[in-house]
Protein backbone atom coordinates (compact mmCIF):
# COMPACT_ATOMS: atom_id res chain seq x y z
CA UNK A 1 0.00 0.00 0.00
CA UNK A 2 1.11 3.46 -0.81
CA UNK A 3 0.02 6.27 1.24
CA UNK A 4 0.77 10.03 -0.74
CA UNK A 5 0.35 13.46 1.00
CA UNK A 6 -1.20 16.22 -1.32
CA UNK A 7 1.34 18.65 -0.10
CA UNK A 8 5.43 18.04 0.19
CA UNK A 9 5.43 20.15 3.48
CA UNK A 10 3.17 21.37 5.79
CA UNK A 11 3.28 24.39 8.46
CA UNK A 12 1.60 25.31 11.45
CA UNK A 13 -1.32 27.94 10.52
CA UNK A 14 -0.36 30.37 13.08
CA UNK A 15 3.17 30.36 11.51
CA UNK A 16 3.64 33.43 9.10
CA UNK A 17 4.69 30.89 6.59
CA UNK A 18 0.97 29.67 5.82
CA UNK A 19 0.15 33.56 4.81
CA UNK A 20 0.60 34.96 1.52
CA UNK A 21 3.28 34.99 -0.21
CA UNK A 22 4.72 31.77 1.16
CA UNK A 23 1.50 30.28 1.78
CA UNK A 24 2.90 27.02 2.69
CA UNK A 25 -0.50 24.62 3.55
CA UNK A 26 -1.20 23.80 6.91
CA UNK A 27 -3.23 20.61 5.84
CA UNK A 28 -2.85 17.70 3.35
CA UNK A 29 -5.20 15.20 2.01
CA UNK A 30 -3.99 12.12 1.69
CA UNK A 31 -4.16 9.03 -0.71
CA UNK A 32 -4.25 5.33 -0.61
CA UNK A 33 -2.67 3.36 -3.45
CA UNK A 34 -3.03 -0.69 -3.29
CA UNK A 35 -0.51 -1.66 -5.26
CA UNK A 36 -0.70 -5.67 -6.65
CA UNK A 37 1.65 -8.08 -7.35
CA UNK A 38 0.56 -7.79 -11.25
CA UNK A 39 1.59 -4.33 -10.94
CA UNK A 40 -2.29 -3.42 -10.79
CA UNK A 41 -3.37 -0.44 -8.49
CA UNK A 42 -6.48 0.03 -6.66
CA UNK A 43 -7.56 3.73 -5.04
CA UNK A 44 -8.61 3.44 -1.47
CA UNK A 45 -8.62 6.94 -0.83
CA UNK A 46 -12.25 7.69 0.39
CA UNK A 47 -12.37 3.84 1.04
CA UNK A 48 -13.53 2.84 4.67
CA UNK A 49 -11.42 -0.25 4.66
CA UNK A 50 -8.22 2.45 4.54
CA UNK A 51 -7.97 3.70 8.18
CA UNK A 52 -5.36 6.39 8.67
CA UNK A 53 -4.42 7.21 11.68
CA UNK A 54 -1.67 10.28 13.06
CA UNK A 55 1.45 8.34 14.92
CA UNK A 56 2.04 8.73 18.64
CA UNK A 57 5.39 10.47 18.31
CA UNK A 58 3.54 13.10 16.24
CA UNK A 59 -0.11 13.23 18.13
CA UNK A 60 1.08 16.77 19.71
CA UNK A 61 1.78 18.45 16.34
CA UNK A 62 -1.09 17.14 13.84
CA UNK A 63 -4.15 15.69 13.81
CA UNK A 64 -6.66 14.02 11.26
CA UNK A 65 -9.12 16.39 10.30
CA UNK A 66 -10.92 14.18 8.76
CA UNK A 67 -10.75 10.54 7.30
CA UNK A 68 -8.05 11.52 5.25
CA UNK A 69 -7.00 15.26 5.33
CA UNK A 70 -4.16 16.00 8.29
CA UNK A 71 -3.41 19.33 10.10
CA UNK A 72 -1.07 20.62 11.93
CA UNK A 73 -2.23 21.78 14.91
CA UNK A 74 -2.11 25.54 15.67
CA UNK A 75 1.50 26.30 18.14
CA UNK A 76 2.79 23.17 16.52
CA UNK A 77 6.72 22.85 16.74
CA UNK A 78 7.72 19.65 15.34
CA UNK A 79 10.09 19.23 12.40
CA UNK A 80 8.12 16.41 10.63
CA UNK A 81 5.24 14.44 11.39
CA UNK A 82 4.17 10.76 10.48
CA UNK A 83 0.95 8.95 9.17
CA UNK A 84 0.17 5.52 8.92
CA UNK A 85 -2.11 3.80 6.96
CA UNK A 86 -3.78 0.16 7.34
CA UNK A 87 -5.87 -1.92 5.06
CA UNK A 88 -8.46 -3.64 7.01
CA UNK A 89 -8.56 -6.90 4.47
CA UNK A 90 -5.69 -6.48 2.53
CA UNK A 91 -3.35 -6.53 5.76
CA UNK A 92 -1.13 -3.94 4.45
CA UNK A 93 0.59 -1.40 6.22
CA UNK A 94 2.39 2.13 5.40
CA UNK A 95 3.77 5.46 6.80
CA UNK A 96 4.76 8.25 5.48
CA UNK A 97 6.56 11.08 6.99
CA UNK A 98 5.89 14.94 6.11
CA UNK A 99 8.66 18.06 6.97
CA UNK A 100 6.84 20.64 8.41
CA UNK A 101 8.14 24.02 7.65
CA UNK A 102 8.50 27.39 9.67
CA UNK A 103 9.53 30.88 9.00
CA UNK A 104 13.04 31.78 10.61
CA UNK A 105 13.21 35.20 8.38
CA UNK A 106 13.16 37.36 5.56
CA UNK A 107 15.49 38.85 3.73
CA UNK A 108 14.73 42.76 1.92
CA UNK A 109 17.13 43.93 -0.21
CA UNK A 110 15.92 47.26 -1.58
CA UNK A 111 17.95 49.43 -4.77
CA UNK A 112 17.10 52.40 -6.29
CA UNK A 113 14.77 52.42 -9.00
CA UNK A 114 14.39 53.91 -11.59
CA UNK A 115 18.33 52.37 -11.96
CA UNK A 116 20.82 54.80 -12.79
CA UNK A 117 24.14 54.49 -13.26
CA UNK A 118 26.16 52.96 -10.77
CA UNK A 119 22.72 52.28 -8.39
CA UNK A 120 23.14 48.34 -8.73
CA UNK A 121 26.01 49.23 -6.08
CA UNK A 122 23.56 50.67 -4.02
CA UNK A 123 22.45 47.85 -1.54
CA UNK A 124 20.23 48.90 1.25
CA UNK A 125 18.90 45.88 3.89
CA UNK A 126 17.56 47.96 6.68
CA UNK A 127 14.49 50.05 5.62
CA UNK A 128 13.00 52.73 7.39
CA UNK A 129 9.45 54.62 7.65
CA UNK A 130 9.11 57.66 5.63
CA UNK A 131 8.33 60.56 7.88
CA UNK A 132 4.53 61.19 7.68
CA UNK A 133 3.54 58.15 6.41
CA UNK A 134 2.19 55.97 9.41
Amino acid sequence: VILTPARARLTSPDDPAAQAPVSVASASSLSVTLLYETGATQDLTGDSRARITVDEASADCAVMSSAFVVAIRAGASCSEISVSVATTGFGQFATVTIPVVYLDYTYNRATPFPVYGGSTSLVKTTLLKIDCTG
